[in-house]
């Protein structure tokens, strides 16, 4: 995680692109789609990262900065439930995971109103990283991202940690957990 080239081996490994895709690919980031999202887990040692990528359509359901009250509270909720992983994520108790850093890049969300240009795509991408002192008790993440983001449909999980790789694909209604342990 010290390293971003690692975690764009580990991520394009998880996909199947390492070796097609550089790191000039991963650096333009994922695909535009609305209604998707894709969220990275990576378990390395006591480190656990996870870093959520997604069209602000599909967390928001619009990509400019808002214009009306409704998409203001609409915007303002988002951005709480992101500074908030405990919102989003649940992670076993028994790994005693803590929170070391987040981060938060929305600029169109977090911009004046009118400051992003009409007819432009907007993303969102965000990072937090725990600590755990336990971490062969985090066999699992349990996510609310279909609850807390209303226009997201599908979720590509990619995980990576001791015990390998995988890629889960979720949708809204299915079970919203992923394993960490094969």
């Amino acid at each position: 995680m010290k390293d971003s080239l690692r975690l764009w081996w580990v991520a394009t490994s998880l996909t199947g692109l390492a070796g097609v895709a550089g790191p000039a690919a991963w650096a333009q980031g994922h695909a535009h789609v609305h209604g998707q999202a894709q969220l990275e887990v990576v378990l390395d040692g006591a480190e656990l990262q996870i870093t959520l990528s997604a069209p602000l359509d599909s967390l928001v359901g619009f990509e400019h900065a808002p214009r009306t009250a409704a998409q203001r509270q609409t915007a303002e909720a988002a951005l709480r439930s992101l500074v908030d992983p405990a919102q989003l994520f649940s992670l076993p108790p028994a790994a005693g995971c803590t929170l070391q850093d987040k981060s938060v890049d929305a600029p169109t969300l977090q911009a004046a109103p009118g400051a992003a240009k009409s007819g432009e795509h907007a993303d969102l991408d965000a990072t937090w990283r725990f600590g755990c002192s336990a971490p062969a008790q985090l066999d699992r993440v349990k996510l609310s991202l279909f609850e807390r983001f209303a226009p997201m449909k599908r979720l590509t999980v990619l995980v990576a940690g001791p015990a390998g790789q995988g890629r889960y694909p979720l949708r809204r209604g299915a079970a919203a957990e992923v394993p960490l342990k094969r």
